[in-house]
């Protein structure tokens, strides 16, 4: 969009210099006249027709406007100059948005198979401490203290698998392959579990 933009500012400062340009106008006439039609010593001939057919080229040059061609001219200029930034701008954004979303994206695959280790470490260490609650060598905080240890690694688990569905969806935001079949699978992954 922003390239279009530039496009059209561009054009748009062709056609304010052509202001000053002069303008061509070509215009016609064609008439027919029936019946009785003065000659030219004034005597009118009965029965005749007469067709007049003109063609002829205007041109116009626009002398002095007050300098308005020119204002209007340096006007687009500054429009150009304007269009020209915003395409950089948006280049440098949809780089610096589409790094940042890559970088998020493989950083929230370390911490899901990370958050995934955790879980299972956590769920070895419960029952570990079950199994010594039942022998007497642990107490009930001490069971309670690694269930909590537990949830605590789900929930983290499941904000980081949040976290990277929403950047894998912002890094094709970015690449500009964003589709609605995207959204149903992730609709679907949300079903599932």
């Amino acid at each position: 969009a922003s390239r279009f933009a530039l496009e059209s500012a561009q054009q748009n400062i062709a056609a304010q210099k052509a202001g000053n340009y002069p303008t061509f106008d070509l215009v016609g006439a064609y008439a027919v006249t029936e019946g009785a039609n003065p000659n030219f010593l004034g005597s009118t001939l009965q029965g005749i027709d007469a067709r007049l057919a003109q063609a002829r080229l205007e041109a116009r040059f626009p002398i002095f406007q007050g300098g308005l061609t020119l204002a209007n001219t340096r006007e687009a200029r500054y429009f150009y100059e304007v269009a020209f930034a915003k395409l950089e701008e948006d280049y440098r954004t949809a780089i610096v948005d589409s790094r940042q979303s890559f970088n998020d994206v493989i950083s929230g695959i370390s911490k899901v198979r990370a958050d995934r280790q955790a879980i299972s470490s956590s769920k070895n260490a419960l029952e570990s401490i079950q199994a010594q609650f039942r022998v007497g060598t642990r107490t009930m905080l001490d069971v309670l203290r690694t269930q909590s240890d537990l949830y605590d690694s789900e929930r983290i688990h499941s904000t980081d698998q949040y976290t990277y569905v929403l950047s894998t969806l912002q890094l094709k935001f970015a690449a500009g392959i964003l589709s609605i079949t995207d959204l149903e699978a992730i609709n679907e992954w949300l079903n599932e579990e």
